[in-house]
């Protein structure tokens, strides 16, 4: 896809920042979509457009600032701390929410553009299979989307009459007013016709039909379901389109773990489902955290929180066993962990000697902090498997589908059963740790707790050095700001949500 980025005048158009409110992106004067799709040629490169408008990145950002995933850098000049973000202030005038209300509406009013142009595609009939295949690819993304907004501002997606967004299929007139927030049922109904009609008119023409992960496949679709039905309390389905995936694919093996994110990645994607392609030319999500790499030397606004370091026991002599996780996520001053010196065994000690960088997106194409965008691996399915056993009582089964995910994890010798003694509490806590630590950086931390903090009876885990510069050490895992707030803009803009604000805001 690095090769096939387009700059097209519709996608510069639907990206536009200043609306006003969810359905108030097409503006006066705008192109009609009768206009902008002639031939089945703009169809295909307005496609690869939508691609680009995908919106992950700053669910990530956000995710690692204002939970426990990050610490305060050496070189940080206010970021985190001058917004709050980083203290857990967040209200609807936050741009953190405003960012992921925006981005995903911006995206889902391209789909709604795609689809209605689409109608008027004078050679659909000669191409029909690839026609239907890019109109499944939009409907895929187009759900995606809604579930990324029903996940943030939903207070509560396992109850199908809790509020949910707002709901449009068409592309909005300068004239409409505005609408107000659906139940999450309506928006799962669309969801579910979306992913429906995408499975159904996938297709069989190149490149949508192949494993490439940058395009929307049926993993893509499963993988979608499965943490859809996971969280709004589906177990029961969302245990069946995990499995499927997990029987499809295999792990990483730990010794090219590292390189599903550095510069080598395209060889070692097999456990990639779908990532979102970033070129030369797009942002760089390493620099989330650092300015110009991952070393000490490169600027470091952030770096890796000392809790979530040491989740990772170090070795304790150069043959021993470890987690290639550290060594995949951590660039501390060039050291090898699997020659730390026996004197460092204990990691928390070894933290206060140096500073830990973020080395989850190193470099792609030769240019540091540069790196796709992981959005489903196979590693989240083990997850929500063992989840599901945890639901249905089999705690026996979720302790065996952990352990061997950190089998896969292990650079050499077996890693242990986990023990829940028949505790659902102790199960629940272990695969949030897990998740935690194999998906950190991924922008699942925040939800994670939103969705598991009390079943695990835990929150949110700063450790005193990292809290101590504003003192934001505690965080209720009942907090209601573990769902967003509605930005203040839509609010102001839009009548008909006015008084469909989240509680607590």
């Amino acid at each position: 896809m690095k090769k096939l980025k387009f700059i097209l005048l519709f996608s510069t158009l639907c990206t536009i920042l200043s609306c006003n409110d969810a359905t108030d992106i097409v503006q006066p004067g705008n192109l009609d979509p009768s206009l902008t799709f002639k031939n089945m040629d703009g169809l295909r490169k307005n496609l690869i457009g939508l691609y680009g408008s995908i919106p992950y990145e700053n669910g990530i950002a956000f995710t690692s600032i204002f939970t426990d995933e990050v610490a305060i850098g050496v070189a940080n000049g206010g970021q985190g701390l001058n917004d709050g973000s980083y203290g857990y202030i967040l209200n609807s005038n936050s741009d953190d929410a405003a960012s992921i209300w925006y981005s995903n509406y911006r995206c889902i009013n391209s789909c709604n553009r795609l689809l209605e142009g689409a109608l008027t595609v004078a050679d659909a009939e000669d191409n029909i299979d690839e026609y239907n295949g890019i109109l499944a690819q939009a409907r895929a993304i187009r759900a995606f989307c809604y579930f990324q907004l029903e996940a943030y501002f939903s207070t509560d997606m396992t109850n199908p009459d809790a509020l949910g967004v707002i709901l449009f299929t068409n592309v909005p007139d300068y004239t409409d007013k505005g609408l107000p927030r659906s139940k999450n049922s309506d928006v799962y109904a669309l969801m579910n016709e979306d992913l429906d009609f995408a499975e159904a008119n996938l297709g069989s023409t190149p490149p949508f039909d192949s494993a490439i992960p940058t395009f929307v496949t049926g993993k893509f679709i499963t993988a979608l379901r499965a943490r859809f039905a996971l969280y709004r309390g589906d177990y029961v389905n969302a245990e069946t389109y995990a499995e499927d995936l997990i029987a499809s694919g295999t792990l990483t093996t730990s010794a090219n773990y590292a390189k599903i994110w550095d510069a080598n990645e395209v060889s070692y994607t097999g456990e990639v489902i779908f990532k979102i392609e970033k070129s030369i030319n797009d942002s760089r999500i390493g620099q989330t955290w650092a300015s110009v790499n991952t070393k000490r030397t490169g600027s470091p606004f952030f770096e890796m929180s000392r809790s979530l370091f040491n989740k990772f026991p170090l070795p304790n002599s150069a043959s021993a066993s470890y987690d290639v996780r550290k060594k995949a996520f951590v660039n501390l001053s060039g050291t090898d962990f699997s020659l730390i010196s026996p004197d460092y065994v204990n990691s928390e000690d070894y933290v206060n000697e140096d500073i830990i960088c973020i080395n989850k997106y190193p470099s792609s194409e030769g240019y540091n902090l540069l790196n796709d965008i992981k959005v489903f691996r196979l590693s989240e399915m083990y997850f929500i498997k063992a989840e599901c056993q945890i639901n249905a009582g089999n705690l026996t089964g979720a302790a065996a589908t952990i352990k061997a995910l950190r089998q896969a994890r292990r650079s050499t010798g077996t890693a242990p059963t986990p023990n829940y003694a028949n505790n659902a509490t102790l199960a629940w806590a272990d695969v949030l740790l897990e998740r935690r630590v194999e998906l950190c950086y991924e922008g699942h931390r925040y939800l994670d707790m939103k969705r598991l903090g009390v079943k695990a009876d835990k929150s949110f885990e700063r450790d005193k050095r990292d809290c101590e510069i504003n003192s934001s050490c505690f965080f209720s895992n009942t907090d209601h700001r573990l769902t967003m707030p509605i930005p203040s803009g839509e609010i102001q803009a839009n009548p008909a949500i006015a008084t469909q604000q989240n509680p607590g805001y």
